[in-house]
């Protein structure tokens, strides 16, 4: 295939990818499998995100799922209630904590700077506090287990017996 109009491709590839397309369509081929292994990785970070940690609630609270959306609102307190009208009760994980970063900007879609700054503006305009927090996996898991209403977020590989672990859907 040859190219018609060659100053309109030199607009769009100047330099050397415009003489490798002219020459055989190499450059062509490599943008393509850079877009592709871009898109990937894209993907597989998602997944990795997904699988880094679970969503954990109280037994008792009787849900096995939860929009993405009702979850942050929880964790941000702008949702104060379950829907069978049990106070929720978030936990977040240390500040400095990977998982919490992780947990952050996948499920807030902040980064811990944002989340800490949005707490920040809620305590000095008194509008709220931030949940209380927990510095490893077993406590959050021990504080699930005695306070109905609660819910956290742990490691993936955290041991989950006695709390239910939520399926967060989009």
């Amino acid at each position: 295939m040859t190219i018609q109009d060659n100053t309109t491709y030199r607009r769009w590839f100047p330099g050397p990818i415009a003489r490798d397309r002219q020459v055989g369509g190499g450059a062509l081929r490599r943008a393509a499998w850079i877009a592709a292994i871009f898109v990937l990785s894209i993907l597989a970070t998602t997944v990795v995100e997904a699988a880094d940690y679970q969503i954990v609630t109280n037994a008792s609270l009787g849900i096995d799922s939860i929009s993405k959306r009702d979850l942050s609102r929880v964790f941000l307190k702008q949702r104060t209630r379950w829907a069978n009208g049990d106070y929720a009760k978030p936990i977040d994980q240390k500040m400095k904590n990977e998982i919490r970063a992780t947990f952050s900007e996948g499920l807030l879609g902040r980064t811990l700077a944002d989340v800490e700054s949005y707490w920040n503006s809620q305590v000095f305009s008194g509008k709220s506090t931030p949940p209380p927090t927990a510095s490893t996996d077993q406590e959050v898991i021990d504080f699930i287990k005695r306070t109905p209403g609660s819910v956290g977020y742990v490691s993936a590989d955290a041991d989950t017996t006695g709390t239910r672990v939520l399926n967060v859907v989009d």
